[in-house]
């Protein structure tokens, strides 16, 4: 069972319920029922817009078609993105994931929603919430997406530097977050590792407290920008320094479904190249922020762990992503390219079988290795597209 000090995440007998709707469709259609989903009103104001072109120049030439035929139409799909601040005035917070909600009871703000089916607060909380708890204003930062380190990464921690350096809002505005999202270990970890994250002027929010708030500002930054990157790396401090330590990324077949068939054949080509298999979920989160900022060469499966080379030194950082092929994503080579990684290549292995498993070609491994350590160090690679 989890935890019991939250509203979210709930009880096991709250998981079997909350499963059953998910699996029947009963939870979308009781929630797109009850919930009316706006993004224009009365009370909403956009205050800043700036439109910002994510990828311009981003190179993708791969010589893996599979990732090829991917990346282009992709990162062009989503490079254009507005950054925008906007304020709703008497806005209802509620507590489970901070989702915005209107004077008139529409839903201004879903949290990250599910793969599938869209995340709706609780419509009988919402009835039973009273008068509340009066702010004047605040900025509504996160309760959900930070309990996924990636997300902790390119999409909450840019609100701060939003914040501090276009927003014109004062340094002090609390920025509301729920109990859950601050006993999180990503957002934990950097409270206990930042004094000047630690000093922001955090509203926790506790389980079953609701927020009404006279004007809620909400701070929307693009996710892919170096300097935006940049700050949110230095939010972190430094551990160690790079040592050329070069490693293979896996993943424990034990905890995790998703991982490679042949894993022990690919960690022994690697090991013949110097490379050390490591499994993050091995490690503690100061362990794991000290190691990538000692690797200058990864080769790494595809996954929540690879956002963590925010902590290699990114002009000397050399990455290799194995993928399956039929989960292939950009996020992960986006975010190298915007760090301005030295080196970034792709390949694609079999499809995943029942068990999310899948396989490695190890000539093709071998080629991919040997070409990143024998990249020429005074140039970038990112895949068949080699930078001065």
């Amino acid at each position: 069972m989890r935890r019991k000090s939250n509203d979210y995440p709930i009880g096991l007998a709250g998981h079997v319920v909350r499963s059953l709707l998910f699996r029947t469709g009963q939870y979308e259609r009781l929630g797109r029922k009850f919930w009316r989903p706006t993004t224009e009103a009365p009370y909403i104001h956009q205050l800043y817009s700036r439109h910002v072109e994510m990828f311009d120049g981003i190179p993708t030439d791969f010589a893996d078609p599979t990732y090829n035929a991917m990346i282009g139409p992709e990162s062009i799909n989503c490079s254009a993105i507005e950054e925008t601040i906007t304020a709703i005035d008497n806005a209802w917070v509620e507590p489970s994931r901070c989702q915005v909600i209107g004077p008139d009871g529409r839903l201004v703000r879903r949290s990250l929603t599910h793969r599938v089916v869209p995340v709706y607060p609780s419509a009988f909380r919402y009835a039973m919430h009273g008068k509340g708890v009066a702010l004047p204003e605040a900025v509504v930062y996160d309760g959900y997406h930070g309990t996924n380190f990636y997300h902790h990464l390119v999409d909450m921690l840019p609100i701060i530097e939003l914040l501090f350096e276009r927003s014109g809002l004062p340094r002090d505005i609390p920025l509301i977050v729920n109990r859950w999202l601050v006993e999180s270990r990503f957002f934990a970890y950097l409270y206990q590792r930042s004094p000047a994250f630690a000093a922001l002027n955090w509203r926790i929010q506790e389980p079953g407290e609701w927020l009404r708030v006279g004007r809620l500002y909400r701070l929307d930054p693009p996710p892919y920008v170096h300097a935006s990157l940049a700050r949110s790396r230095a939010l972190y401090g430094h551990l160690s320094e790079p040592k050329g330590r070069r490693v293979f990324l896996s993943r424990d077949s034990k905890r995790y479904g998703r991982g490679i068939r042949n894993e022990a054949e690919v960690a022994a080509l690697l090991a013949t190249h110097g490379f050390e298999t490591v499994y993050a979920e091995h490690l503690t989160l100061e362990q794991q922020q000290a190691l990538f900022e000692e690797i200058t060469h990864l080769v790494a499966l595809q996954g929540m762990g690879m956002a963590q080379m925010i902590f290699m030194d990114w002009p000397q950082g050399h990455i290799l992503e194995l993928t399956p092929r039929d989960r292939i994503t950009s996020e992960y080579y986006w975010q190298g390219w915007t760090q301005g990684v030295r080196y970034y290549d792709v390949h694609t292995g079999t499809e995943m079988d029942e068990a999310g498993q899948y396989e490695v070609d190890l000539d093709r491994l071998e080629q991919g290795v040997q070409r990143m350590l024998n990249h020429p160090p005074d140039k970038r690679r990112y895949g068949e597209t080699l930078i001065d």
